[in-house]
């Protein structure tokens, strides 16, 4: 059975991802800390920290359309720091 497979299974068991793998989908994703090479699928994304970037991370959609990822803080000044890659608005199912 393929990596995808597994997951995707594990995605449609309802299980939360966030702390177990690389990846994470939801409607809203709290970001803090160091990401490394990770792809999160969401359309809301909100710093609730700094961020240090390390490896290639995507902040992707999980829908198609016209609607845009939105990264937004928690009230607070964040900064994104690193020697990483930031990539937004990646597509994934259209």
């Amino acid at each position: 059975m393929s990596r995808a497979r597994i997951l995707a299974d594990y995605v449609s068991s309802g299980d939360e991802l966030a702390d177990k793998a690389p990846l994470a989908s939801s409607a809203s994703i709290n970001i803090t800390g160091t990401i490394t090479d990770t792809y999160f699928l969401s359309l809301a994304y909100v710093l609730t920290g700094d961020v240090t970037l390390s490896g290639t991370n995507v902040l992707g959609k999980i829908v198609d359309g016209t609607t845009n990822v939105s990264i937004t803080n928690d009230g607070s000044t964040r900064t994104l720091s690193g020697s990483g890659t930031l990539l937004v608005n990646s597509v994934m199912f259209n």
